[in-house]
């Protein structure tokens, strides 16, 4: 039975109760390197994986976002478990390449107490506003609407004396926008005023 092998292989990801037979959802969490992460999976039409949908934490999101190219190489995937399996051993496999760990990408060493402080302020900022994060934490891409609907991104770079220690800011807006940072500023605030401002000037 499908669901039993997906249970069997992914002991900690479990099926909705509303459908055991045929389940639509399944939420739980999948061990990729040696760390278990939270998942949340979309399968409309299980066992085929047609229309697979799956939802993770950041780090996660930017390990598969890494291994995309890998993931969709040449191939189709036939079934819920097949994909997982895939995915499983591909972002595995990344995490531990020598290639992977002389460019300094994968799953680096998280600077916890950054880790920490950035994920309260991007909490608020609303995970929905972030387009990009990196496996350590400290670049990310952040996204806002001006009232004309133009999409625009500010690409943000945090170092270890974050937040004392002003990150570094790209972005797509227009010149005449100013920010003043102060050591008691976060990304939230510098978010929220570049947010303001590009609302009035455009």
């Amino acid at each position: 039975m499908a669901v039993l092998e997906v249970c069997a292989r992914f002991p900690l990801l479990s099926p909705e109760l509303s459908n055991p037979r045929s389940p639509t959802v399944f939420h739980g969490f999948i061990n990729v390197g040696g760390v278990d992460h939270e998942v949340y999976i979309s399968t409309p039409h299980f066992p085929s994986a047609v229309g697979l949908t799956l939802s993770t934490d950041c780090h996660l999101t930017s390990l598969i976002t890494a291994c995309h190219s890998h993931l969709l190489q040449g191939k189709i995937y036939q079934t819920v478990l097949e994909f997982l399996l895939k995915l499983q051993q591909i972002c595995s496999s990344h995490i531990n390449s020598v290639d992977c760990k002389g460019e300094g990408e994968g799953l680096a060493v998280l600077n916890k107490p950054l880790f920490d402080s950035l994920l309260m302020h991007l909490d608020t900022i609303g995970w929905s506003r972030v387009s990009q994060v990196s496996s350590d934490f400290t670049v990310f891409s952040l996204t806002t609407r001006d009232e004309g609907g133009r999409t625009h991104i500010m690409k943000v770079k945090v170092g270890t004396g974050y937040p004392q220690e002003q990150p570094e800011v790209e972005a797509d807006l227009p010149n005449n926008i100013t920010f003043s940072y102060n050591p008691v500023s976060t990304v939230e605030k510098h978010f929220s005023t570049r947010e303001t401002q590009t609302t009035e000037c455009c």
